[in-house]
Parts: structure tokens; sequence; C-alpha cells
């Protein structure tokens, strides 16, 4: 046994050491092996499980997931980059129980991201010892463990220190396989889904490629291996890449305003968390395993900005950049990533270099500065490794380790002594201040109080980071005193269980809540056994339902659709006139429900909301729409800002009655040319559910919104009309209609029945649903692609549709009797039957790629209402078809066969001449 094991050790890679990195998750995140549930805290619920749990069926059916009927009237699944259908690890969910799998994946890229930096750090002659300590602290760093719910970042982040390794091989051997394998994994982190990641990786990798220039014979050669590093990398990779820039273009993503860009940047105050990482909070202090106490008050996201690494690395790497910068060129180029990356990651906290960033192309294009921790935290994690390797290769390392120390007590004492004083000034704030007012005055939305309970002594969050210290100094001194080998072994399994004990005390506390399926859910069950043809369902989406089984995305666990979604890339249809946003939010949602046309062409028979909301919908069902009763009007207003911080604002008071429902109506004299907003206004009262907001797109000069009153007026109410716009807004007029209820009950108007209930929940049948074919009388055509389609909602869709592109001369159609076939995901068929032409609807999502036939020939396929599909039939009966089989997921293959053939001839042509050299010195 012990000649085996000491094989195992000698061995290059140490196949011990890699069994290690793979078991130590399953200790470090004990937990795993007996909870229940999905490691999906946050977005992980949200998005990423159901879209991984989608993916897991296709490849368990052996199809390849092109298209995503589930959520939004269908999506381009494999288009959408974070749905990663092309990573390779995925696999493993169609092994494993779904559960299992995806939970074991967050901890296989730990041990992959450990792996991986040891291999690199190995490969750059580090001893095993010290490259494994590397490897450990990167695994367990805070910027790939606060990602448990960001799955695709912390699949992606690991990639990086594997496409060094190959680098380094490559510039150890000249073997220009390794150019080929740099290519793989880096291909490989851009299909784990997160491409923001990939780029910022790419930076990197250039700010490493100038640093080894000298390291190449000539220029050219080293030129020409970045050249066909990035030729191969693009060649593999455009089957993702390519569908991805078309979907991201198709939904207008591919620009963002400055404060989208400077999002998250990281904020100074944050620097004190490398120290003491829990210091403004968790965000889930009631968690099972329950440490800390505090909710996080700082700005941004913990998630965000978690870069904790611990504290004797931080140490390490600290002490080595102030005493080998200027002697080892190694210990340079990390320092200068390390200070790039940091820099980078500040964002906006540096305005003038962010407003320099925003101008650069690509760049540009991501928020979030502060992902770039990632190269911050792997940074750290190498130089702590060299360090660490310089001491135990040092002749005298006494004399090493003892400025290690130095540098040890030095910050030691800095932190301690800065959070001696925060405590004793806030301390001294709070004591001096009146009785009450502590605990009412605010620091940026958190109570001075609380802050004063954070920072102090007695809270975890001070005491274990102060305790850390002590530790890792007392480490030190002994480590500096005792050079006796034997001692020496046990010394440095002591620093890794004081590694894994420091990076635990963050990692084990931020977010790692197993989240339970209710698969025995009734009200899951109660709308599964009533859909017969793929009807849709709405989840009303807001905090009510957060929790909701069937919220946006979680329904495609049970194989239900939705009109709503948790999408990267949504349609600018559903965002500016139906009002939907990327998490399945409608600040438009009364204006749906009132209208019922629109949602009905989605094919959507059931509506869910939180039994708060139910009086809104149990109201629908009372109103009398064709009789309004106007209770304010204002006429011939001209509105103009003399600048974008004054308001230019006309408002008049009204009786507003509970419960109601009103219309707001607007007349514009002309076009406009900035935002204009129309709302009720009151005290406490001041709702986006209550407004009409215009924006200058389009040249219509009519608009009209729907709102809902709610049941808690203030006694003084504002019917306001206001702009900040420089451009003047010339109006016509400007109403307010009540929508009276009706004189008696009729239970055949009733548009919403309510069919279900449970303590928090109601399920409501939409009585007016269309069928997922359905066909109309009449087309309105829109030729120039500039149709408001905000008309629709005052159109009958049930007979009328808007077109676009349409130029035949009928316009007016006969009603088909429609049969549905089939339907699944990217493919519909039916059977029609007409006396005449008709003019039929899909209710899917129109996208590139789709394509619809006729009795088995191809023909024109229409947009409809801005977002569905429709095509003309003949007279007599026909079967139709639509597909989605887009053209590009060939060339894209044919791209990547290509690219397979040019590595193939790029080695071949390396070996050869290799081997002619060769035989031509002999």
């Amino acid at each position: 046994m012990f000649n085996y094991l000491k094989f195992l050790y000698n061995t290059k890679p140490t196949y011990l050491v890699v069994f290690i990195f793979l078991v130590l998750p399953l200790f470090f995140y004990f937990n795993f092996l007996y909870s229940d549930g999905l490691l999906a805290p946050g977005d992980g619920t949200a998005s990423y499980a159901p879209a991984k749990h989608f993916l897991m069926n296709s490849i368990s059916q052996f199809n390849f997931p092109l298209w995503n009927s589930g959520i939004n009237l269908g999506t381009p699944f494999y288009a959408d980059i974070q749905n990663a259908c092309f990573y390779l690890p995925n696999l493993l969910l169609s092994i494993l129980p779904f559960n299992m799998a995806y939970n074991y994946l967050l901890l296989f890229h730990l041990s992959l991201a450990g792996i991986f930096t040891y291999l690199y750090l190995f490969q750059i002659k580090l001893d095993k010892k010290s490259a494994f300590l590397g490897g450990l602290v990167f695994m367990f760093c805070g910027t790939i463990n606060a990602k448990f719910g960001h799955v695709t970042v912390q699949n992606a982040i690991i990639w990086l220190p594997l496409i060094l390794y190959f680098y380094e091989k490559l510039l150890d051997t000249g073997n220009k396989k390794y150019v080929v394998l740099m290519s793989f994994a880096f291909s490989m982190q851009i299909f784990a889904g997160f491409i923001q990641v990939s780029f910022y990786s790419a930076i990197i990798l250039f700010i490493y490629y100038l640093t080894s220039v000298n390291k190449y014979k000539k220029f050219k050669y080293w030129l020409l291996d970045l050249v066909n590093f990035s030729v191969i990398t693009i060649g593999l990779t455009a089957i993702q890449i390519v569908p991805m820039i078309s979907l991201a273009k198709s939904v207008d993503r591919t620009a963002i305003n400055y404060e989208f860009f400077s999002s998250f940047s990281l904020p100074f105050q944050s620097i004190a968390t490398l120290i003491f990482p829990n210091i403004f909070g968790v965000h889930v202090p009631d968690s099972p395993f329950k440490l800390y106490h505090f909710n996080y008050f700082n700005v941004g996201n913990l998630t965000e900005f978690a870069m904790y690494i611990g504290i004797l690395p931080l140490i390490f790497a600290i002490n080595i950049v102030l005493r080998y910068f200027v002697h080892d060129r190694f210990v340079r180029v990390w320092c200068l990533i390390l200070f790039v990356s940091f820099i980078l990651a500040l964002g906006d906290s540096l305005p003038f270099l962010n407003r320099l960033m925003f101008e650069v192309p690509v760049f540009n294009a991501f928020r979030v500065s502060a992902r770039f921790l990632f190269v911050f935290n792997l940074a750290i994690a190498v130089l702590f490794a060299k360090q660490y390797d310089l001491i135990i290769k040092d002749k005298k390392p006494s004399n090493v380790i003892k400025k290690l120390l130095k540098t040890s007590i030095l910050i030691s004492a800095i932190s301690a002594l800065s959070v001696i004083i925060i405590v004793k000034v806030i301390g001294l704030i709070v004591d001096h201040m009146p009785p009450g007012i502590a605990q009412n005055t605010l620091i940026k939305t958190v109570l001075l109080q609380t802050v004063r309970d954070n920072f102090d002594f007695k809270n975890p969050a001070i005491f274990i980071p102060i305790g850390l210290i002590l530790l890792s100094n007392i480490y030190l001194l002994i480590f500096w005193k005792n050079r006796v080998k034997y001692i020496q072994k046990i010394l440095y399994i002591v620093l890794v269980l004081l590694l894994l004990l420091d990076l635990h005390t963050f990692d084990f506390y931020h977010e790692k809540i197993f989240t339970k399926t209710d698969t025995s859910n009734k009200l899951v069950e109660k709308i599964k056994s009533n859909i017969k043809y793929d009807e849709r369902i709405w989840p009303i989406f807001d905090n009510d339902t957060a929790a909701l089984e069937l919220s946006p995305n979680k329904n495609m666990n049970y194989g239900i659709n939705s009109i709503n979604g948790y999408v990267t890339f949504l349609p600018q249809m559903y965002k500016n006139t139906l009002k939907f946003d990327e998490r399945g939010y409608n600040s438009n949602y009364v204006e749906l429900l009132f209208n019922n046309e629109i949602i009905s062409t989605f094919n959507t028979k059931y509506i869910i909301v939180g039994n708060k909301k139910t009086n809104i919908i149990d109201s629908l069902n009372t109103i009398d729409k064709k009789n309004p009763v106007n209770i304010g009007e204002m006429k011939n207003l001209n509105l103009s800002s003399p600048n974008e911080k004054d308001v230019s604002i006309v408002q008049e008071d009204v009786n507003i009655k509970a419960d109601s429902f009103y219309k707001i109506s607007l007349k514009l004299k002309k076009a406009i040319k900035g935002a204009l907003q129309i709302d009720l206004y009151g005290e406490n009262y001041d709702s986006p559910f209550q407004e009409l907001d215009i924006l200058p797109e389009g040249n219509s000069l009519e608009y009209s919104k729907y709102i809902y009153s709610d049941n808690l007026i203030p006694k003084d109410v504002k019917f306001r009309v206001f702009t900040f716009s420089k451009e003047p807004i010339l109006i016509d007029e400007v109403k307010l209609d009540l929508i009276p209820k009706k004189e008696s009950k009729n239970n055949d108007s009733t548009i919403y029945q309510k069919v279900y209930n449970d303590e928090s929940y109601t399920v409501y049948e939409n009585k007016n649903v269309l069928p997922k074919i359905f066909s109309i009388n009449n087309i309105v055509t829109n030729n120039n692609n500039k149709t408001d389609y905000s008309k629709m909602f005052q159109m009958d869709l049930h007979n009328s549709a808007i077109i676009d592109n349409y130029t035949a001369d009928t316009k007016t159609f006969k009603k088909a009797d429609l049969k549905l076939l089939s339907y699944k995901d990217g493919y519909m068929k039916a059977q029609s039957q007409s006396s005449e032409q008709s003019f039929v609807v899909f209710s899917e999502s129109y996208y590139p790629g789709w394509k619809v036939y006729i009795n088995g020939k191809k023909s024109v396929l229409y947009k409809v209402n801005g977002l569905l599909q429709g095509v003309k039939l003949p007279a007599g009966n026909n079967t139709v078809e639509f597909k989605f089989n887009p053209e590009s997921v060939y060339i894209n293959l044919l791209i990547l066969v290509l690219t397979l053939i040019y590595i193939y001839i790029y080695l071949s042509y390396r070996n050869k001449k290799q081997l002619i050299l060769k035989i031509w010195r002999r």
C-alpha cells in the first residue's frame, strides 16, 4: 500500500493530488451528502436549474434543443449562451438523477479549478506542495464559491488556469499541439455559458502573451501562435457565438447605456472584505447554518463583490510583491495581472477610467465590472503559492519567513486598529445622540444603530477574522522557529487545515441553501390535469409569487408553457409594448388583463396570481367597458422643460374610488421628441402601475392605458401630466375616465373564471383563450416596420391582426376550420379546411429560422402582431407545418468541420516540417 501511494505521489501529474482535489469539496460542503433539493440559491433556482432540466430532458431523448416552447412564446434555446448547450460537462445531467447531477456539477467545477491551477503552477516549476496550496486556495476562493447561484459564471471561471497551463507547455516544448489544446480549453470556457468571463480572460491572456514575447526566437513565431490560437478558437465556438450574436441583435441587446455598464462596480469600502468578508452582513442570515446575523447592507451585491481568499494567502501575496517585484519576472507578471484586474473591477469607483472603458468596443457591452475579481483571486492564489515555494526552496528559509512574519504583523496591526477605531467612532456617535435618534438615522438606507451593532467585537463577522489573523501569526511564528523535517511535514498539514478553516468561514455561509422542489404540488397537478393542447399559463410574477412553483422558468420543470420567462435576451416588443422584463415581471399586467385580447392570442388559458391580487381580476368580471365616465380632462397643453433637471407639470384634483378601473387617454398634436408621463399621485400613492409612460418612438398621436386604483386611496389625489423634455410637447387632450361596474351580473360575460385556490395563490381560467393555431378575418398591414403595436390594445385580435411586410391585395379572409395534429418544441402541424382563402396565426414567437410549409411546399411566413407567426392558406383542405430549422446551424457545423480539418493540417504540417529538419541535420 505504501509503495502504491509513493508511486502515485511521484507520478507527474500526481494522481493522488488529483484524487484529493476531487473529494475535498465533498468534505468542505459536507451537507451535500445528506441534503435534499437543489444547491441553487437565487438565480440558480429561478433561471439556471430549469434551463439545465430542459437540457437534460433533450439530451436524454437524443434531441438537440434548438427551440424551447416553455417560456416567452418560445425562444431559440441553443442561441442563448447561458443555456450552455455545447458544454461537455453537462453530459453528466443525462447520467445521474437531475438534482444530484446539478449539485455535483458545482462541486466538480471546484475540483477542476484546483486541478487546473495545480497543473499550471506545477508546470511553471513550483514544488508539488506549493502547487497544491495554490490550487486549494483558488478552488475555494470567494469569487468561485459565491457563484453557486450563477452556475454559468462559476463554470466559466475555472478554465483560465488550464489555458495558461497549455500555454506554458507550449513555451516549454514548442509542440504546436498545445496551441490546439489551448483553443479547446478556451472554447470550453466560452461554451460554459458566460461570455463576459471569457472576454475578461482574453484580456488577461493577451497581457500574459505580451509578457512572453521574449521567450520566442522570433516575433513572427509568437504572432503565428496567437493567430492560430485565435482562428481555431473562433472556428470551434462559431456554432455558439454566431447564433448568440444573432439573438442579441434580434432583441436589440447589442448596446447598453453608461448607467447599466457601470452597475455593480466594486466599491472601495468592499476592500475591507479581503480581511472581514462578512463585515457588511450576509445575504441569508437565517440560513440553516446560523453563524452571522445581519442582513447585507453594503451597496451592490455580495455575490458579485465576493473576493475573500483567506488571511495567509493575502499576506503571502502582499509580501512577495513588496519583496520580490524587482527581482522576479514571474512576480512582476502576476502583479501586473492583479493590478489590472482590480482596477478594472472598480469600474465606476474610478469614474474617469470607467468613462474611457465605456468607449472601448466589446468591453462596453458588459455590466458588473466586479466580475473581474476572479482574475484578482487567481493572481493572489498564484502569488501565494510562489511565495511558499520560495520559502521551501530557499537555502536560508528562516530569513524569508522572518520578513513574511513582519509583513503579517503589520497587516494584522493595521486591520485590528482600523476595526477598533471604526467600532469606537460609531459607538461614540450613537452614544452621544439623543435617545431614539440612532434608531431612526439612516446611512445609505441602513439604520445607524444597525451599523453600530454590526461593527461590534461580539459579532462573528469581527471576532472570527481577528481570531484567524491571530492563528495565522502564531502559525508563521512556529513555522519560523521549527525547521526540522518531520515538523515541517506536520506544519504543512496544519497549513492546509488552517486554509480550509479560514475559507470555510465565508464560503459555507454564503447562500448554501438547498431549495426543495415540491413534486406533489396541488396547484401544479390541477393545471397539468386541465391542459390538453399545451395551452400556456401566465403566472403574474412579483414578490407575492416569488415562491410559486410555476413562477417564470420553473414551469419548464413540469412541461408547462408560460407566456413570461426569466431570460437574458428578451424581444423589444415584450419590453416596450407588453411591459414584460427579463425576469418575467410585468408593470402593465392590469392593462393586459383588462383587454384580454393579447393574452388570448398567446394561447393563455390560466392566470395565476397571489391572493392579494384576486380583487383586481374579480373586478374585471363586473365592469362595463362600453360606458366610461369622464372624471378629469385637460386640453391644449404645451409642456417643455428648460433643462433636464426641471419638470414641466400640469395637474388637477380628481376624486378616485377604491378598487376601481380607470382609463387614461391622450391625443397629441404632433409626435413627441421627449418622454412624457401621465399618472395619479398622492401621499404614499405613486405606483408605476398607475401611470402612462410615452417614449419618443414612432409617429403615433394617440395613446391609452387602463389602470387599477387599488384599495388604499389618500384624501387628495392629483391627475398629472409632466415631462423633463426640453423639446415642446403639444397635447390636444388628456382624459381620465372611470370604468363603471355593470348594473346587473351576467355569468355569461365572465372573462376569468376562478378554478382553484389555496392559502397563497388563485388560478383563473381565461374563457376567451384562442387555440394554438387560429384564423382571422382581417389584417392591418405594416410595411415599414414602424407601426406602433400599442394599437393592439384597441383591436379585436380574435378577428384581426397586424401583419408585417404584407404586399398582397387580399386583406379579408374566410375563417378556416383548424385541427391541431402535432405540437412540440420547434414544430407544429395542423389540418385546415376553408371554402375560401384563409389566414392562420400560430401563437409561437416569430424568429429567423422558422419556416412554414403548405402541403409539403415552402410558403411565405409573416410576422403577426410583432411577435407571432402567420401564413396565408389557399381554399380547400390543407396541411400546414411550422418548423424551426435554421440554416445557420448547418453553416456553423460546416465551419466546425473546416476548423477540425484546419487543425489536422496545422498539426500534420508542423510535424512533417520538424521530421524533415531532423533528417536533414543527420
